[in-house]
């Protein structure tokens, strides 16, 4: 590996890093590891993604006009390329709905790898490039780490309000993306309308 490349992957493993430093600042309690090479075997998994950095601990569910006092036990891996790709959440919480059964994930956001689908990476990507194009990369760092913590807070709150009123599917008024490739396929669609395309 050259020098430049290894200087280009070092300011990204920075970058992903003090992303996480920022997220964990959102945090009542926790901590930041820094793991730029770990490959989660089984039991890992459970917790941590292929990343650099993982933060975890305790994390107010408060959101927009919602006050509460339920701290979530949960965890959100950044990758290098957190530009591009989310931090992975996940969460272990009992009260976390749908992992019961197979065919339920999907329906309660948490994907085959327990991980959970807060935001789409299309609309992400978007997002950051749009706040770092007009107001630079700290800009962005401090966007995605409000972005992702708003998208947990509210996902993992509606958690706790399907356990409580005892839901067993995702209620209608309830606003979300489809899931999996059809979620794209209404983002991309909505986009398209809001831009006036075809």
């Amino acid at each position: 590996m050259c020098l430049i490349e290894r200087l280009d992957a070092a300011a990204t493993i920075s970058e992903a890093f003090t992303l996480g430093q920022e997220i964990h600042g959102h945090f009542v309690d926790g901590n930041v590891s820094f793991h730029p090479t770990i490959k989660p075997n089984r039991a890992v998994r459970r917790l941590a993604s292929n990343g650099v950095a993982t933060v975890w601990g305790q994390l107010n569910l408060s959101h927009q006009d919602i006050a509460t006092r339920v701290n979530a036990s949960c965890s959100l891996c950044i990758p290098s390329n957190w530009m591009e790709r989310s931090p992975a959440l996940r969460c272990l919480e009992i009260w976390i709905r749908g992992r019961e059964r197979r065919d339920t994930r999907p329906e309660w956001h948490i994907n085959d790898d327990d991980s959970f689908c807060y935001v789409l990476d299309a609309e992400w990507k978007e997002l950051l490039d749009s706040v770092r194009s007009e107001h630079g990369p700290e800009a962005a760092m401090t966007a995605a780490a409000y972005y992702c913590i708003n998208n947990v807070r509210w996902l993992l709150f509606r958690h706790l309000e399907g356990y409580r009123r005892k839901l067993r599917k995702w209620p209608r008024e309830w606003p979300q993306w489809a899931h999996y490739a059809a979620g794209l396929q209404d983002y991309l669609a909505q986009r398209h309308r809001q831009l006036g395309l075809k």
